[in-house]
């Protein structure tokens, strides 16, 4: 574990958003991307990302898969839907103090790999 600290929030500018990624109208179950970002001076500080399966109708939303950028690492949780509390946490790389360009840089690299593997992060969680 490394000791980043990004720069305080009040001083980021701070977003979210959502991107579709399918509707199984059999199933009644959609699938989600919500991303959270932080930047500051034009890159991504601190960000977190967030799979999730979402019940038509009832808006249900369960985590699949979250990838974030605190305590010092990005890292990766992976859920299960038959066991709710049950969590797997990978590390994916330490973050030290002046590594603001590798913070920045992992963000894309985990969006791009959620956009093209959420598929199969859905089939681990069932």
């Amino acid at each position: 574990m490394g000791d980043y600290e990004p720069p305080p929030s009040h001083a980021c500018d701070n977003t979210e958003g959502t991107v579709d990624l399918y509707e199984n109208r059999l199933a009644r179950e959609s699938y989600e991307l919500f991303w959270r970002i932080n930047t500051y001076k034009g890159r991504a500080v601190d960000w977190c990302l967030i799979l999730r399966l979402v019940e038509v109708g009832s808006g249900v939303r369960h985590e699949v898969v979250r990838v974030d950028c605190c305590h010092g690492t990005v890292h990766r949780h992976r859920f299960r839907s038959s066991a709710p509390s049950w969590e797997e946490k990978t590390d994916l790389m330490d973050l030290h103090a002046g590594m603001q360009n590798e913070v920045d840089n992992m963000f894309g690299v985990e969006y791009d790999h959620l956009i093209d593997a959420w598929d199969q992060y859905v089939g681990r969680w069932r």
